[in-house]
């Protein structure tokens, strides 16, 4: 209908001293800081757990996806990426499907990356 909404959204990196850092992006609608910051401590020990070498983060956004059109969708993504590109990529945070975001939304945020800074990252987002 045309209308302006601002939505909140987060991504905490926990930990990155044995890689990149890497964790899920969340929309739902009763999203927190205080679980993002816990689920990106947990990142941070699962991968620590297994020997990978990457760290911990988690990302969210309060929103409730059923609610919202692919355009609506796609426009979020896009604009949660423009504010934290200077902060994501391969070697520094790479974020992946969680709550409620899925493989179209993953492309859709690379693709914001890739136009950002004009050429191809394929490991800056996985999922």
């Amino acid at each position: 209908d045309g209308t302006t909404k601002v939505f909140k959204g987060y991504r905490i990196q926990h930990n990155d001293a044995r890689g990149p850092a890497k964790g899920g992006i969340r929309f739902h609608p009763q999203e927190t800081v205080d679980t993002i910051r816990a689920l990106s401590l947990w990142m941070t020990w699962k991968c620590a757990v297994v020997d990978i070498p990457l760290g911990g983060a988690k990302g969210g956004i309060i929103c409730d996806p059923h609610n919202m059109s692919m355009g609506e969708q796609e426009r979020l993504c896009r604009g949660y990426v423009r504010q934290l590109a200077k902060v994501m990529g391969p070697v520094r945070d790479v974020p992946a499907p969680d709550v409620m975001t899925n493989g179209q939304h993953m492309l859709w945020m690379m693709d914001e990356y890739e136009t950002i800074y004009g050429g191809r990252y394929p490991g800056t987002i996985t999922g």
